[in-house]
């Protein structure tokens, strides 16, 4: 617990130091407003002890005009400084957002696989929305808090030390308690915090699901599946409002025990002569002007307690560690081979790969074929520096390297499902903001067809993608479009070809083939006859290791579990 605290502060201390101008300006304009907040009570003291005692109508009318005129002045102080305080807020969670989207393009994509999409979209969203306003408010509130009730102690010290040291008490007891709550409020916010990013990924599953949803209709198990983790929410959200609460009605109690025992007390003194009713009247305004600052204070603590599952959040993915990179890269001029030898990996007690070696050369079409489980997807992963193997080694051109990534400028990967970034047009969507030519581009879209299905949209290219329908083989044009841009020397394919239609396919084998022969290295994932067909070599794998490589007709002589994929259909004939 004392290490989250320390890891905390040095973060919204840090971030703190970010909008530090900011923060000043708006504690300068608050400032004000605290200023003539300490001075409205001696005005009332003048008003009841001198003023009205005179008889003088024309100053009291003076006087009246004075402290309506500071009163508007700081309203227009406060305003603009809560203005300043919320924008500024704003700005710091557009900025973390940017932080944690840029941190999550060089964590390791195992990462990805611990956190679901729905949590981290929590993380993005939801947890920013508290952060955000902890980084902008928290150091300024603290600030201007401490320095409104010293200054209003001080001048009610100066008043009548006795009567002071009744709601100093008062305030000193209230901040213990609710330092002994905090720990307790620490704790349930980071259970809730994570309740919600549980719900979070639950809720993006179902919606995931949805197309399966309406055709099963399981819409009793699918309620039951969410109430299951919303209860827990709620629970967890409950004992967090419970929490929270207490330090409310701990402060509205405090406040009206304070008031009353003043006047209580005041009065006792005003009796005895000690005192005059303007200084008993000046103390109970100073002590409702106290009430503000000490209401900040403990808003700022709630606000902290709220916030601290989303803090802690927040930091675990900004200072969690990034991907492995090589300090070198060097720039290859050509990819004539790549070579996986005796590659082992696998999660925890579970090994996928178990010495897998796999070799892929240029101007070659390489299909990787077996069943569900094998190890495919984990091989394709491993290429594309994704994931690194526990052990073997990675060949490029003959030569070892010690982290595949440095392959990724030169690859090019379309997956079974593209997914498409639905509010950018097609051209955005198939360069991603890379630069290339418009005579290289044209001959994309020439040799994956695209130049017809652009012919369909009134605006082309700059078609948002989503005004319009594609189907599915139209959306792997598009990915194999994308693909292409990059000018690749390896192009993984995963399973492009298993849910599109014939037409489809002869266009992407025909991509295929010009890609061959121009020297490119073709790696697919397919279980697609035809598909397996094109292949120059097949790499049958089984329980993480290549167990037979040849032709289809060889594979079918020489290997019974390839000659059993067949048979089963898991090699289709469509």
């Amino acid at each position: 617990m004392e290490n989250e605290k320390k890891t905390v502060r040095r973060f919204v201390f840090k971030l703190f130091k970010v909008y530090w101008k900011r923060e000043l300006l708006a504690a300068v304009l608050v400032g004000v407003m605290i200023a003539l907040a300490v001075v409205f009570p001696l005005l009332i003291r003048l008003l009841i002890d001198v003023v009205i005692p005179s008889g003088d109508m024309d100053l009291l009318v003076k006087y009246v005009l004075l402290v309506v005129g500071l009163w508007f002045g700081s309203l227009i102080f406060t305003y603009f400084g809560e203005v300043v305080f919320e924008t500024t807020a704003l700005m710091a969670k557009s900025d973390l957002r940017k932080q944690l989207l840029e941190k999550m393009f060089v964590l390791p994509f195992d990462f990805f696989h611990k956190n679901k999409t729905g949590e981290l979209v929590s993380r993005l969203i939801s947890d920013l929305e508290l952060v955000g306003t902890v980084i902008a408010q928290v150091f300024p509130i603290l600030l201007l808090g401490v320095v409104q009730i010293t200054a209003i102690l001080a001048i009610m010290f100066a008043f009548n030390w006795k009567l002071t040291l009744l709601p100093l008490g008062f305030i000193v007891f209230s901040f213990l308690v609710i330092m002994f709550f905090n720990i307790m409020v620490e704790k349930r916010s980071k259970v809730e915090r994570e309740k919600f990013g549980e719900l979070a990924g639950v809720t993006s599953n179902i919606i995931d699901n949805m197309k399966l949803i309406r055709i099963a209709m399981p819409f009793a198990w699918v309620m039951n599946f969410f109430d299951r983790f919303q209860g827990d929410h709620i629970y967890a959200g409950k004992r967090f409002i419970k929490s929270i609460k207490i330090a409310g009605t701990l402060k509205t109690s405090i406040n009206g025990l304070i008031s009353f025992s003043l006047l209580a007390y005041g009065g006792y003194l005003v009796m005895k002569g000690e005192i005059t009713v303007g200084i008993l009247m000046t103390f109970w305004a100073y002590v409702q002007s106290l009430f503000n600052p000490i209401q900040l204070l403990m808003q700022v603590n709630i606000l902290l307690r709220q916030s601290w599952g989303g803090l802690l959040r927040t930091i675990e993915v900004l200072e969690a560690p990034e991907e492995e990179r090589s300090n070198s890269s060097p720039k290859l001029e050509d990819v004539r081979s790549i070579s996986l030898e005796n590659i082992a990996f696998g999660y925890g007690n579970k090994q996928i790969l178990k010495g897998l070696s796999l070799e892929l050369r240029k101007g070659e079409i390489t299909t990787l074929v077996g069943e569900s489980g094998a190890g495919k997807t984990t091989t394709l992963n491993i290429l594309m520096g994704l994931q690194k193997p526990q052990s073997g080694t990675i060949y490029i051109n003959g030569d070892p390297v010690s982290n595949s990534a440095l392959l990724r400028p030169y690859i090019g990967f379309v997956e079974q499902t593209p997914t498409l970034f639905e509010k950018c047009t097609l051209l955005e969507n198939i360069t991603l903001g890379r630069s290339i030519s418009k005579a290289s581009l044209e001959n994309i879209f020439e040799r994956t067809n695209l130049d017809v299905l652009l012919r369909r949209f009134e605006n082309g290219l700059d078609t948002l993608v989503a005004d319009i329908q594609l189907s599915g083989g139209e959306r792997q044009l598009v990915a194999l479009a994308r693909a292409l841009v990059s000018n690749p020397r390896l192009l993984i394919l995963d399973e492009i070809t298993a849910n599109i239609d014939s037409k489809t396919e002869e266009i992407i084998q025909n991509t295929l083939l010009g890609l061959r022969s121009e020297g490119i290295i073709v790696l697919m994932v397919a279980h697609r006859l035809s598909t397996v067909l094109l292949s120059d070599r097949v790499a049958l794998i089984s329980n993480g290791v290549i167990v037979a490589s040849g032709t289809h007709n060889e594979l079918l002589k020489t290997s019974s579990e390839y000659k059993k994929l067949y048979s089963l259909q898991l090699i289709k004939d469509e």
